[in-house]
């Protein structure tokens, strides 16, 4: 009680940035997917803008760089809605044929007859309500989402700037808050934490490229068309993982189905989801970026996966993010500490 009496006016100044600062949160909450992917953003850019500032201004090395990182994603990102509306289009303008190639996946699956006869039944019905969805797209809540959608991804460009800009000043006003017998071990804390970071997100930025290249040689065996388009298409989806690999795989093997064999699109699929998904987001992505970051792969699988199925976008980057900020809180004030009074001792 004499704390509080003592120390009164500083609590009424915390307790009333709390609840400013919860206010912000809550309005913030919406583009809360913009600050992420800015915030990932701008950790892979940094390299780019270190290079530039030696030619360059700060703000001008960050525009180039934030700019290199954007576009070829931006870029990406347009052409594939593009050709995925063009596909699907495609596919409802070639209903006789994808129904011949259900009936016969059927068949060579050994379903019994009166799964054929509901699929015969209830095909047409199927696709006359899939040749709604374009139009429905135009409806309130679809056209609020895909707004949102694109405006969080505008604003992630500017919050990546501004980070490469200004990211220095907020390290610094960090430091400013703690007081000053513990602000260097502070200080290596958020240093530490900085570059598990970086190896985080540049990791996973590379991850994706691989997973991209392998699935080069992978649509070049079956033979498939658009294998450039496919395979930036791949990289955006190892990358921002709402357009999961399935979302690229599932189109194809419709494709392989309609165009080709019942037997050659089931084989494509099959070994698709193992060489393109299950190896990579697996195995492959857990060590890598665990290499890079400094944190225990099969954590780091765990925090993909729960940040993703709860939270999307953004808790696919924010659970591993909180992951490597404990684990580096860990071995800065717990295990280190333990190891020097071990020494000493």
């Amino acid at each position: 009680m004499n704390f509080c009496r003592e120390h009164q006016w500083e609590l009424t100044l915390v307790l009333i940035f709390l609840f400013f600062t919860a206010i912000l949160c809550y309005f913030f909450l919406p583009l809360l997917t913009s600050i992420v992917l800015g915030f990932v953003f701008a950790y892979v850019a940094r390299p780019i803008k270190r290079w530039f500032e030696i030619e360059f201004q700060k703000q001008i090395a960050s525009m180039i760089a934030t700019a290199l990182v954007i576009t070829p994603i931006a870029l990406i990102f347009i052409f594939g809605l593009l050709e995925a509306i063009n596909q699907f289009i495609w596919i409802l303008g070639n209903v006789d044929t994808f129904q011949e190639a259900i009936i016969d996946l059927t068949v060579t699956l050994g379903l019994p007859e009166f799964m054929r006869e509901y699929i015969i039944m209830n095909f047409p019905k199927l696709f006359e309500q899939l040749r709604t969805l374009l139009p429905s797209l135009a409806g309130a809540k679809q056209t609020k989402d895909i707004a949102l959608l694109v405006l969080n991804f505008f604003i992630s460009i500017f919050v990546c700037y501004y980070l490469l800009v200004d990211g220095i000043k907020i390290y610094n006003f960090i430091l400013t808050l703690v007081p000053e017998d513990r602000r260097e071990e502070v200080r290596r804390f958020l240093l530490r934490t900085d570059d598990m970071l970086s190896g985080l997100f540049i990791g996973n930025f590379f991850m994706s490229i691989i997973i991209s290249l392998m699935s080069v040689p992978f649509f070049l065996f079956f033979k498939i068309p658009l294998i450039a388009l496919l395979a930036s298409l791949m990289f955006l989806a190892a990358l921002i993982p709402i357009l999961a690999e399935w979302m690229v795989l599932v189109p194809v093997a419709l494709y392989v189905l309609i165009s080709r064999s019942t037997g050659e699109a089931f084989i494509f699929f099959i070994s698709g989801a193992i060489f393109l998904y299950i190896i990579p987001e697996m195995i492959l992505r857990p060590y890598f970026v665990g290499y890079t970051s400094g944190v225990n792969p099969a954590l780091l699988l765990l925090a993909f996966l729960g940040g993703g199925i709860i939270g999307g976008v953004a808790g696919f980057f924010l659970a591993p993010t909180f992951l490597v900020i404990a684990t580096a809180f860990y071995r800065e004030f717990i295990y280190e500490a333990c190891e020097a009074s071990e020494s000493s001792g």
